[in-house]
């Protein structure tokens, strides 16, 4: 497809009695050209939103293919606006808000590869001279940051125009009547360096360049092509001519192109709410997030290398596909195809699946579990079924057995079903998994009853933390360091367990902020098998086992620290077993340590014995003498142990008296009757009692401000005017702030990973923006 500006006569003449005043020529249309298979191009359509008598002309194409830029002249004012494709139509373009157009002359923009940033040219004051380039960023509320000047090195005193910034995000390519051109405009391009700053330009030379104006230089992602607009008076077919180059030996761009299509059953539409977001799996930040073509389903992606990528496609909010894409640095220019398609279930509100093969090294394999070599039955029919036994995957097998793996949330088994009435020759069979054609044990799936194969040993895995961020992932690397799985993990911690050919594989913990005390349970068949605790890197590994355990070694240690008290004195723990028979009974020393009992079969639990003491809200380890954790043992909650022993720790005030939620950016209370209420209870507190006590509790989303610089410090400053306003309301009401005591203020930053979606999902994030007042 190519959308171009011409100024031509109309196919059916509408514009024959309209033309510029200055040149007498027709006013600037926009159109469409697709090319056909044999890459030859259909004949040119006008787009739907040309004026006869106005310039309309199109400026740049977003990357994702669903925005286009274009240029309306407004009777000489000069000004972009946006057009979005609505299905198969285009809609009516609006303008682009201000601070992007202004009353002055602006004429092209290009968007970035992530969509985060705009470069567009305008002869407003302020500038070098003539047209300069400006860049704004989006902000958090999805309007557009001030513009920037692009400085001396991109702009001169004379004009530039056709700003195109190149996939990549730092490569600028645009033209320009200063920088010693040869002649009029010349198409030159720039390196944004790591300070912030433009690199000299560079002109792009002859042939391209010419004495004639040359512009709109749009390269493709592998830069082995590129179109531009030139005059060239003798080869061209009037004054400004599409002209397409190959640069065969062009360097490529070491970036990855992702593409596909996401595929629907006959007869039905891609759902609207079905997005593509990809992730920065080490940092978790979005890189970019796209919606497929409505009307093909195809969607594109560059993504930049040296990273780890976290691909997510979700539709009603959920993850029905993802894939994991490792693009190292210096990498060549690279394409990745991928193809999913939609079961129809998928379109009716039901469990979401994707047929697509989201590790393409790991396959199940159907064989004999007596003579593995002897060849099975080509094209058996396997059902992979739910919970429930409802069939969600068919697959059949090839000549060796095999049949496409297909990974299932974390949560939920799998059971595959034969399409066979031959009960005794399932009887016979196994199913496994194989990953680069290693077998991992842990998937081996026996006959039950039916021809219905469940798993044989059921293992599974939990992450201890002390928050499960949203994208949290666990990379299984074999002793080469190679990645052989990758996992998910659930909200609650929950993941799959590999082993290849019985050996345990290291697994190395992605977008985790902080794996300093965190530890890996895991389960088999119901039983806790192994506790590995984490290393430096955020690493597990299994195979180094548990450390030789005895009473001499090993300590537990109930870890008191995070509710901020002391350990009472006269605490004591007891050992219980399966009965409750209390076995022993150890006092705790002031630094949390105990005595640790090794009970045959660790079939036991620990209860704490002290009187109005919290123990439900403590965290027990047992470690060795380096600390090293070696397992965790749980607790039993004791419905006395509520509150804390008086002058032990601040009393904990549960009393809440206010709450306010923010929308973005706001940090002083606005619910005036709610407020008032609640200094009207305080006061009569004061009164009755002489004095109160207060606390605060304030926190901020991970949506980025850039009015307060940090979240932390917009957090800050919510507790901050939290307590100003309950002073200065009580000062109205004559009582002394000093009879308030703030006893806590607590500041938060918290809340899901920013996706740069708040306009979308204002209230996941603004459930993280608030203040609580509490008091006694």
């Amino acid at each position: 497809i190519i959308y171009f500006t011409s100024r031509r006569l109309r196919k059916d003449s509408s514009n024959i009695y309209y033309k510029e005043v200055s040149d007498g020529l027709y006013f600037e249309d926009v159109y469409v050209a697709y090319r056909k298979l044999d890459g030859t191009w259909q004949e040119p359509e006008l787009m739907p939103f040309n004026k006869v008598n106005d310039h309309t002309a199109t400026v740049s194409l977003s990357p994702d293919g669903m925005t286009l830029f274009i240029y309306n002249d407004d009777d000489g004012d000069g000004n972009l606006y946006e057009s979005k494709l609505e299905g198969t139509e285009w809609s009516f373009p609006q303008p682009l808000p201000e601070p992007i157009n202004s009353k002055y002359y602006e004429t092209h923009a290009t968007l970035s590869n992530d969509g985060q940033t705009i470069y567009f040219t305008s002869d407003r004051p302020g500038g070098f001279g003539g047209k300069d380039i400006y860049r704004c960023k989006k902000l958090p509320t999805g309007e557009w940051s001030e513009p920037l000047n692009l400085g001396p090195n991109i702009n001169t005193p004379y004009n530039e125009d056709g700003p195109f910034i190149h996939p990549d995000g730092k490569t600028l390519f645009f033209s320009s009547e200063g920088h010693k051109s040869i002649g009029g405009y010349d198409i030159f391009y720039s390196e944004l360096q790591d300070d912030g700053t433009w690199s000299q330009p560079t002109n792009i030379g002859y042939p391209i360049n010419t004495t004639d104006d040359d512009v709109f230089y749009v390269p493709t992602p592998d830069g082995k092509r590129a179109y531009y607009s030139s005059q060239h008076e003798e080869e061209g077919y009037g004054y400004q001519d599409i002209y397409m180059i190959e640069q065969i030996d062009a360097e490529e761009k070491a970036l990855t192109l992702l593409k596909g299509y996401i595929r629907v059953p006959e007869g039905q539409e891609l759902p609207e709410d079905l997005m593509i977001y990809i992730t920065d799996n080490e940092s978790g930040e979005l890189v970019q997030q796209v919606r497929p073509n409505p009307r093909t389903g195809s969607y594109v992606f560059i993504i930049p290398p040296g990273k780890n990528y976290h691909v997510s496609y979700e539709m009603n909010g959920q993850e029905f596909y993802s894939d994991n894409i490792y693009v190292p640095y210096g990498s060549e220019y690279n394409e990745i195809n991928k193809e999913i398609m939609l079961n129809p279930l998928d379109l009716t509100g039901h469990e979401i699946v994707a047929k697509a093969n989201e590790h393409p090294e790991s396959i199940f394999r159907l064989r004999y579990k007596n003579n593995p070599t002897k060849q099975v039955t080509e094209n058996m029919v396997v059902n992979y079924l739910n919970e429930e036994g409802v069939m969600i995957y068919r697959e059949t097998t090839d000549k060796n057995g095999y049949f496409k793996y297909h990974s299932l949330p974390p949560s939920k088994e799998y059971i595959f079903n034969i399409e066979s009435d031959d009960v005794d020759h399932c009887d016979m069979l196994e199913i496994i998994l194989e990953n680069e054609g290693v077998i991992d044990p842990v998937y081996t799936f026996e006959h039950m009853k039916e021809c219905n194969f469940s798993r044989k040993k059921k293992s599974y895995a939990y992450i201890e933390l002390d928050e499960i961020p949203e994208n949290l992932e666990v990379h299984y690397l074999d002793e080469n360091g190679v990645v052989r799985f990758v996992e998910v993990v659930d909200e609650k911690g929950k993941f799959r367990y590999h082993e290849l050919e019985g050996t345990p594989l290291k697994m190395k913990l992605v977008n985790a902020d902080n794996c300093e005390d965190a530890f890996v349970i895991i389960i088999e068949n119901g039983q806790q098998k192994k506790v590995v605790s984490s290393s430096s890197n955020c690493e597990f590994n299994p195979a180094e086992g548990v450390a030789e355990e005895t009473n001499k070694e090993l300590m537990g240690v109930f870890d008191f620290q995070k509710l901020g008290i002391d350990i009472p004195e006269g605490l004591k723990v007891q050992y219980l077993d399966e009965n409750g028979k209390v076995l022993y009974t150890e006092s705790v020393s002031k630094d949390g340590t105990f005595k640790y009992h090794k009970i045959p079969g660790d079939k036991f639990r620990l209860k704490i014995i002290g009187e109005d003491f919290p123990c439900d809200r403590i965290t027990t380890r047992i470690v060795d003498k380096e600390t090293r954790l070696k397992t965790y043992i749980e607790l039993v909650s004791d419905k006395n142990c509520l509150m804390l022993p008086e002058g032990k720790a601040k009393p904990a005030l549960t009393r809440l008296m206010f709450q306010e939620y923010y929308p973005y950016n706001a940090n002083v209370p606005t619910k005036e009757k709610d407020f008032d209420r609640f200094i009207e209870v305080l006061v009569e507190k004061i009164k009755k009692e002489g004095t109160a006590q207060v606390s605060i509790e304030s926190s901020a989303s991970r949506v980025p401000t850039r009015t307060y610089k940090t979240n932390e410090n917009l957090s800050r400053l919510r507790a901050e005017n939290a307590k100003k306003k309950i002073i200065a309301e009580l000062k109205e009401r004559g009582v002394n702030p000093d009879k308030v005591q703030f006893v806590d203020i607590t500041t938060l930053v918290q809340g899901p990973k920013y996706k740069g979606d708040y306009l979308e999902n204002k209230s996941t994030y603004e459930k993280f923006q608030y203040v609580k007042i509490y008091t006694n």
